[in-house]
Parts: C-alpha cells; sequence; structure tokens
C-alpha cells in the first residue's frame, strides 16, 4: 500500500460499526449478521478475523513508520509544512481509527481472545502516539495532543 493512502485506510477502519465486518481484499464493509454476507465474506473473499486483524495491524504499523520517517526529512521549508500537515493527519486519522476498533469488539464480543487482541492493539496506538506526541516532531515543532506549537 502507498504511504499516501494511509490516512483514509485509518479512516476506512475508523468507520467500522458495531455489528459490521470488514473485507480486505475488497475494502467493503459488511454486515456481520447478514447470512450472505457471511457466506461471501468466508467461502467467496477468503476473509476471516485473524486476516481482517493482521491488514488493521499493518496499517497502523505503516501509519507509525511514515510518520517517523516524517520526523527525519530534509529542512525544505515548503516541505516542512506539507510533511507535519501529513503527519498530524496520520496521528489524527489514528486517532479515529480506534472508534473502528472498539466496534469491532463489540461485533466479536463473545470472542474473549479476538477482543483481548484488539484490546492491545489499541493500548498500542494509544502508547505511540504518546511516545511520539510529547517529543519533537517532523519540524522541530513540538506537538501537544494532536495540535502543533512552534519549537
Amino acid at each position: 500500500m502507498d504511504d499516501k493512502d494511509i490516512p483514509a485506510l485509518l479512516l476506512f477502519i475508523s468507520r467500522v460499526n458495531e455489528g459490521e465486518k470488514i473485507v480486505t481484499s475488497k475494502l467493503a464493509i459488511h454486515d456481520a449478521d447478514d447470512y450472505i454476507d457471511r457466506i461471501k465474506r468466508t467461502f467467496w473473499y477468503s476473509e476471516n478475523k485473524s486476516k481482517t486483524f493482521r491488514w488493521m495491524s499493518d496499517i497502523i504499523d505503516q501509519a507509525f513508520r511514515v510518520y517517523d520517517q516524517l520526523s527525519i526529512i530534509a529542512n525544505d521549508p515548503v516541505r516542512d509544512r506539507e510533511n507535519l500537515e501529513f503527519a498530524l493527519n496520520i496521528i489524527e486519522n489514528l486517532e479515529k481509527s480506534k472508534e473502528g476498533i472498539r466496534n469491532m469488539k463489540k461485533t466479536y464480543a463473545k470472542d474473549t481472545y479476538y477482543c483481548a487482541r484488539l484490546d492491545e492493539l489499541l493500548k498500542n496506538i494509544d502508547i505511540k502516539i504518546s511516545l511520539r506526541t510529547k517529543n519533537d516532531g517532523p519540524t522541530g515543532a513540538t506537538y501537544n495532543q494532536g495540535t502543533c506549537i512552534d519549537g
């Protein structure tokens, strides 16, 4: 996946509602209770919750890698502003993605282990955001809860 797609993919995750499941191969959301959608998701698309978890984890990991790369890009003032905006957008969309993950926990409420994995994913997002927003950001500015304060 292209780095420029990361913010949109994070927003896609954020839009998963309770009772819905992701079809990663089609970037679609299906109703978990619809019998036809369940058959299509399982047999036609070969989707399952483990595949969805890996897909979400990969996107989240890539989001943090991209954010970190923006922190070390050269000091071109025009490019720095663009990178700063992109980095802030990634953090904002990571925060939003947590809502979709929480909704997935409700969808899979009977699967204790899967919910524990989702809890760990949410916790890791919080930890990684916290570590990055306490320190200097991509252009030498200090971040404070998603806003930029010139350093």
